[in-house]
C-alpha cells in the first residue's frame, strides 16, 4: 500500500494536448484511463478523446461504466478486446470496471482479482506479447464505500497478485 500511495502522490495531471508529447517511440507499452460517469451518455466523448490522441494505447481503463458484461458488445473500440467486471447489485450509477486491451497483445482475467463490493471494484488481467508478460489492473473505490475496509481489501487484492 505504501508503494501504490507513492505512485499516487507522484501522479500529475495532464491536458489531451500534452499527451502526445509524453508518449516516447521507445516505450512499447502505455495505459489510459477514463471515469466515464457512464458508459451509455459517455462512451462516445471517450472514443473521440482516443482518436484524437493518435496513440494506440496497450491498455485502457475505465470505471463508472455502469453496465454489465453482458452489455459490453455495445461499447468496442478499433483494436481493442475489451473485459468488463460486474456491476455493484442494485446501483444503477458510479459502479464497473473494465479494461480494454490493444489487440496486439494476448489477455486474461486473474479470476481471484476480479471483485465488486460496495467498498471495492476491481479487476486484472494477465496480458502478453511474445515471451512478455505483465499484470496490469483497474481499482475503484466508490465514493460511498467505507475508506478502511479497501484498503483492507486493497491490500488483500495486493498480496493475491504479489508478482
Amino acid at each position: 500500500i505504501m508503494n501504490a500511495s507513492i505512485i499516487l502522490e507522484q501522479c500529475k495531471s495532464y491536458s489531451a494536448s500534452d499527451i502526445p508529447s509524453l508518449i516516447k517511440p521507445e516505450i512499447d507499452f502505455t495505459a489510459f484511463f477514463y471515469n466515464i460517469d457512464g458508459n451509455k451518455t459517455n462512451f462516445d466523448c471517450l472514443a473521440a478523446e482516443l482518436h484524437t490522441l493518435k496513440h494506440n494505447f496497450s491498455v485502457v481503463g475505465v470505471a463508472e461504466t455502469n453496465i454489465d458484461p453482458q452489455h459490453a458488445c455495445l461499447y468496442p473500440l478499433d483494436n481493442y478486446c475489451s473485459f468488463y467486471n460486474d456491476v455493484a447489485d442494485g446501483k444503477s450509477k458510479g459502479t464497473g470496471v473494465a479494461l480494454y486491451i490493444h489487440d496486439s497483445f494476448k489477455a486474461s482475467p486473474i479470476a481471484s482479482t476480479c471483485t465488486t463490493t460496495p467498498n471495492i471494484e476491481c479487476m486484472f488481467l494477465e496480458v502478453s506479447k511474445g515471451k512478455s508478460s505483465v499484470t496490469v489492473g483497474i481499482i475503484y473505490r466508490p465514493p460511498n464505500g467505507n475508506a478502511n475496509v479497501f484498503l483492507d481489501d486493497f491490500q488483500n487484492i495486493i498480496k493475491i497478485s504479489s508478482n
